[in-house]
């Protein structure tokens, strides 16, 4: 049955290779947008075609999942490979389609990357933007410290209001 399923995981995998590509160009935005710490409206925006991305391409996984469990394959990398290498072993030409897969693997590592470091950045700018407010509304501050032992220890420290309106 691979021959008649091949053409679909192929079209499958282009897919989603495409979507991941697109997936990693909004991930770049992301990553612009908040070193330049402006237009939080294009951040929301990022973020919801982020949400589209993820969605399109974990139901693309699950039809993928799908056809290789149709060939008694494990649904993950080992699986795909074993089937485009099958593929190639019954006279079928897979090679585009394992360099497409080569190519999601390596830019989905560079996705995960990317998704990371944008999560601490916003991390950053929210205890940042908390701590100002705070500040500004005169609630104290704690900080942080580490004593002997390497356990987290508080301190904490009022500061006067800054501004009243």
């Amino acid at each position: 049955m691979m021959p008649k399923r091949f053409p679909v995981t192929a079209k499958l995998i282009n897919y989603l290779l495409q979507l991941v590509l697109q997936l990693h160009q909004q991930l770049l935005k992301e990553t612009e947008l908040l070193t330049q710490f402006q237009d939080p409206e294009q951040l929301t925006e990022i973020a919801t075609q982020k949400k589209r991305l993820a969605t399109e391409i974990e139901q693309l996984y699950q039809q993928l999942g799908q056809l290789l469990a149709a060939e008694q394959l494990p649904n993950n990398a080992n699986g795909i490979q074993t089937y485009l290498r099958r593929a190639q072993l019954a006279g079928l030409d897979a090679a585009i389609s394992l360099d497409n897969w080569q190519q999601l693997h390596d830019i989905s590592i560079q996705c995960q990357a990317l998704n990371e470091q944008n999560g601490a950045s916003i991390e950053l700018l929210s205890r940042h933007a908390n701590r100002s407010l705070n500040i500004l509304k005169g609630k104290p501050q704690t900080a942080d410290t580490y004593g002997r032992n390497g356990a987290t220890q508080s301190s904490s420290a009022t500061i006067r209001t800054l501004i009243s309106v």
